[in-house]
């Protein structure tokens, strides 16, 4: 099984860890690891700009207040695999139009 993100995946990770950081949750030095380990996961990153025209038709669907995980839901509909995510507001959202995705 191979596990696949669009690349937006390493900035959102590195954003929600320097959020962290700055409101003390998080030491430097742990989010640092964090994101040196994330380099090292066998995730492929994707990108392309069909994935961007099949992520904003989908936020026509969603309406959400930003796109982001929409990128998520255009990659597995672009590549014809399941998506599996704990986010339960996404997943409560999307279930009815996109019957790929999975609540862990």
């Amino acid at each position: 099984m191979e596990v696949v993100a669009p690349t937006l995946l390493i900035f959102e990770v590195a954003s929600v860890l320097r959020n962290k950081v700055q409101r003390g949750i998080l030491e430097e030095k742990d989010a640092r690891e964090i994101i040196d380990q994330l380099s090292h996961l066998d995730i492929a990153l994707i990108y392309t700009e069909d994935l961007l025209d099949v992520a904003w038709t989908i936020g026509s669907v969603l309406k959400p207040p930003a796109l982001y995980d929409c990128f998520y839901v255009a990659l597995s509909k672009f590549l014809g695999i399941p998506l599996w995510t704990a986010d339960k507001k996404l997943y409560s959202a999307a279930k009815k139009s996109f019957p790929f995705i999975n609540l862990l």
